[in-house]
């Protein structure tokens, strides 16, 4: 019963990606899982994400879509170091996917 109550009462989204990073980066910096500057800079991957496409469903989530999101990043990073700062972007989306996971929101792998 509690894990039904649980799931219902979230408000984490089960089909976009961009909704639940959001969300997942407010309850982990609330609960205190993660710092200021951390949630800062996931919220600026969150921000990257919806430049990139405003809903992004778990369903397209493929090595096509993670091309088409480094190929963005490539062009509209305005960093000196493109590589590491795309490869962070790269990195949060994974520990995001991680947590997707976890949450049995969606089966990977």
């Amino acid at each position: 019963m509690e894990s039904f109550l649980t799931e219902y009462y979230s408000k984490l989204s089960k089909e976009d990606l961009n909704a639940y990073m959001e969300s997942k980066a407010k309850q982990r910096y609330r609960d205190g899982e993660i710092e200021w500057s951390t949630y800062q800079a996931h919220l600026k991957t969150y921000r990257k994400l919806l430049h990139f496409k405003q809903v992004t469903l778990f369903h397209e989530l493929d090595n096509n879509w993670a091309n088409k999101f480094d190929a963005f990043l490539k062009k509209h990073i305005q960093s000196r170091d493109k590589t590491n700062s795309c490869w962070v972007h790269h990195k949060t989306v994974k520990a995001y996917l991680k947590l997707v996971r976890r949450d049995h929101i969606i089966k990977i792998g």
